[in-house]
Formats: C-alpha cells, sequence, structure tokens
C-alpha cells in the first residue's frame, strides 16, 4: 500500500494537495482554483436573469480583455423575459447587482519556497468586490456597465470556480464542517479529494486534541457530524472512504459531487451551446452571442438551423442582421442537410432540456420562497410605518422621495403629497416603484435579519414550498 509523507512539522497549511490523484484529468475535469461567494440574499429572477445577459453581451469583449460594455435597453428587456418598458426597473436591478458584495477565495496562491523551489504549503488569498462596478441607463436607449478587473478575471472563465451564495459559509455550526467544505468543494469536478492520511486530515480539519487520537472518536465526534453539515448545507455531497493498513483506519479520502441548487450564473448551459453546430454557424453569420444564445436556449438548436438554412438561400447584403429578423419572425424550413443533422441536434437538444428542466425545478421553488419573503417583507413595512414617530415618520419619507429617476413618478408621487398611506391611491408603475424605496428605507434601518436576507428567511423557519 503506497503511504504519503507526513505533513511537514511548523506552519501547517490551511489546505492540502492529494498526492495521488490521476497525473492526467480528463477532458472536462478539473479541479477548481477557487470559491466565488455572492451575497444572493435579495437578488430575485430578474436580477439572475439581468445579470446573465450582462455576462453574455460581455462575452467576447472579456476574452479580449475589456471590462466595459453596452446594450440596447430593449434587447436587454427582450433576452432577459422583461415585458415592460419601465426604465426605473431596470435601473433599479441594476443598482443592486452594483450593490451587491462578491467575495472570493483563491486556492492556488502559493509562496515561493527557497531556492526558487515551491513552498509546501498553499497561502488562500481572500478578497472581494461587486457584481458589477458602475451602469448608466439611458432611457429609451442603451444600458452602459462595466466590470471590475477582478470581476471581469472571473468571469472570463467561470468554470474554473464554484459559485454559491455567500449566506452558504454562514450556515455552518461548526469549524469542521466549514474545513472540510473548503477542502473538498474544489475537486467537483474531480471526484475525489484523494487519500491522505488520517493525522494530516485531523491537521486540515483542527481536531488534533487528544480526544481525537482513537478514530472510533473522531469519527463519531468529527468526520460524521461534518460530512451531515455539509452535505445538508451546501452546494456540494462528500461521501468518505477508509483505506486500512494492519487492521486499522490509515487513511481516508473523500468522494465529492455536486448538489444541485439554484445558481446566479447559467455559465455551464451556455458553455454546452457555444460549442454546438448551430451555435458557430449563427455567429459566423454575423448574429451577436448574446442573440445566438438567448435564441438557441429558448427556441431550441433546430429552430435556429431552419432560420440559417433560410438566411443562406436569400443571400442578403447583412446576413448577421437578416437571420436576427429571421429568428424573430420564425421564418424558414428544414433544409435536407439539417434533416440529416436532426439526429445529432435532438441529443443536444435533449442534455439541453435536462438541465433547462432542473433549473426550472430550482427557480420554481426559489421563486415561491421569493413569493413568501415578500409578503413576510410587505407585513413588516405595515408594522414598522404604523409605529413611527412623526419625526422617523418624515425621514423616511425624505429619504424615499430623492433620486426617482421617472418623472411622472415624481409628479405623482408629490400629488399625492408624499403620503404612504395613499400608495394604493396610485397607479400600478407608482405604486410599485414606490413601495418598494418605503420597503427598502424601513427594513434597513429597523429590519431583523430576516426581513433582509431571503436566506435568513429560509434559515427562520419557512414551510417548505
Amino acid at each position: 500500500m503506497s503511504r504519503t509523507a507526513p505533513v511537514a512539522t511548523g506552519e501547517q497549511s490551511e489546505f492540502f494537495e492529494p498526492s495521488d490523484l490521476p497525473a492526467e484529468i480528463p477532458d472536462g475535469f478539473k479541479k477548481a482554483i477557487g470559491v466565488v461567494q455572492v451575497a444572493m440574499g435579495r437578488l430575485g429572477f430578474l436580477h439572475r436573469k439581468l445579470y446573465n445577459v450582462m455576462i453574455a453581451n460581455a462575452y467576447e469583449g472579456l476574452g479580449e480583455g475589456r471590462s466595459q460594455f453596452s446594450i440596447p435597453a430593449s434587447m436587454m428587456a427582450e433576452l432577459a423575459g422583461f415585458e415592460s418598458n419601465n426604465y426605473q426597473v431596470l435601473y433599479d436591478h441594476c443598482r443592486a447587482l452594483m450593490q451587491t458584495e462578491v467575495l472570493t477565495l483563491n486556492f492556488d496562491n502559493r509562496q515561493k519556497g527557497r531556492g526558487g523551489r515551491p513552498a509546501r504549503t498553499t497561502r488562500p488569498r481572500r478578497g472581494g468586490t461587486t457584481l458589477i462596478a458602475d451602469f448608466d441607463v439611458i432611457e429609451g436607449g442603451t444600458i452602459n456597465y462595466s466590470f471590475s478587473s477582478k470581476m471581469a478575471g472571473l468571469l472570463h472563465d467561470p468554470e474554473q470556480y464554484i459559485w454559491m451564495a455567500l449566506s452558504i459559509q454562514n450556515r455552518f455550526s461548526s469549524k469542521y464542517e466549514l474545513s472540510l467544505f473548503e477542502n473538498c468543494i474544489r475537486y467537483v469536478g474531480i471526484g475525489s479529494t484523494g487519500f491522505k492520511d488520517v493525522e494530516e486530515w485531523r491537521a486540515v480539519l483542527g481536531a488534533e486534541e487528544p480526544t481525537y487520537d482513537q478514530f472510533k472518536d473522531l469519527n463519531k465526534k468529527v468526520l460524521k457530524p461534518a460530512a451531515a453539515g455539509v452535505n445538508g448545507k451546501s452546494g456540494i455531497l462528500v461521501v468518505p472512504e477508509f483505506e486500512r493498513s494492519n487492521r486499522r483506519i490509515a487513511r481516508i479520502k473523500f468522494n465529492v459531487r455536486e448538489n444541485p441548487q439554484l445558481s446566479l450564473l447559467d455559465h455551464k448551459t451556455h458553455s454546452l451551446i457555444r460549442n454546438c453546430p448551430t451555435y458557430k454557424a449563427a455567429r459566423a453569420m454575423g448574429l451577436e452571442d448574446v442573440v445566438a444564445i438567448h435564441f438557441i436556449e429558448t427556441k431550441g438548436e433546430t429552430y435556429v438551423a431552419e432560420a440559417l438554412s433560410y438566411v443562406e438561400r436569400r443571400n442578403p447584403k447583412n446576413p448577421g442582421g437578416y437571420l436576427a429578423h429571421a429568428l424573430r419572425s420564425g421564418y424558414g424550413g428544414l433544409s435536407e442537410q439539417q434533416r440529416g443533422e436532426a439526429e445529432e441536434a435532438e441529443t443536444r437538444r435533449k442534455t439541453l432540456q435536462a438541465t433547462r428542466e432542473t433549473t426550472q425545478r430550482l427557480q420554481a421553488t426559489q421563486e415561491a420562497l421569493e413569493a413568501q419573503f415578500a409578503q413576510h417583507r410587505a407585513a413588516r413595512v405595515r408594522t414598522l410605518l404604523a409605529g413611527l414617530s412623526g419625526a422617523r415618520r418624515a425621514e423616511v419619507i425624505d429619504a424615499i422621495s430623492t433620486d426617482i429617476a421617472i418623472p411622472s413618478v415624481a409628479r405623482e408621487w408629490e400629488a399625492l403629497a408624499r403620503d404612504p398611506d395613499r400608495l394604493p391611491e396610485a397607479r400600478k408603475g407608482t405604486r410599485k416603484i414606490m413601495g418598494d424605496r418605503l420597503e427598502d428605507v424601513l427594513l434597513a434601518r429597523w429590519g431583523a435579519a430576516e426581513d433582509l436576507d431571503i436566506e435568513a428567511f429560509r434559515a427562520a423557519g419557512t414551510p417548505e414550498t
């Protein structure tokens, strides 16, 4: 039985590197080089869709090193499924994205050893940014936005990172759960951490007390509870596997796989689409990346292939623009060549459909939770507003009356004498915008954790949906 060398004495590494993983990892399987945690507590379904449109629109530019991008507001709304011309909503959603915290943990920040040799220890590098750095919403025109240099680097190759909600880390109830999670999460794509000596696992988990010298005690009080915590609270599932030497447990590895959960990014689906022949043909004809992804994702590969054949037969001067028009209008029919490729396209369609169905189920669960959260917040707003003194009520009204981007909303709010109790008299758009602002101000000042963060609301004991 092969054995790994014991950890060197002195400063202990916070993370380990298994020595017995395959020398060459098959294509499509790679170790994540870091974790990206997003504070998704207040982000709803539309936030996620808008952000994915922003990323798809920026895909090529990110590869070229750019960080500033523009997209027509009408295209942003169409691709996100937002059937409205309400620019205030786009403005407020972009502002929420700009204010959303992103924390990073990079595993591969190694310090050099003596003589230029790599050090044995791995020092994780932690940092932070926001989903977007800045934005402008030009009514009737375009949306300009940019990513910080750190965020642009993360988005350029998102599959190298594990993306998850920032609140996951706060769910863990012990240091053993958190340490096991951090040491297993980067091996999701590989499937296993590889075997390490029991003593090395004790070191990285922080269970080196004499209490755990006997394996049965270590297993009962550390390994089993930590694995149960990771499996029940995070986006991965871990299963330990033991190796014996002289009838004693000598080494441990954890098999690791993804525990599907609603993600901020659709980069896995988009990666599949970008590798299909229909996408490549549409791009070669001049169709924008974000539009090609949208129609293949929503209409299917066969639909786009039909439109491609139609445009090829017409041979227009501007094939990219003509193709976009054909896709929106449903022109074209299957050619003989495309019928011959239908079987391959159907296989890819089933793969994408399975991914979409999983996402839809998770989205339905998330939307139900968001509806409960919205009802809870509305009830809290009514309670808080009723209990405000005159001075504090005036402060709240002043706070929500500034920075109203739509003149008609500002005028109607003034016509209501800035009275929150009269909001039911307002038009639907004004009622929604000013109601959201009132909610944000009241709960930011006097709300509890479960009023502000949907994950805290869930943890507080909302019924399963």
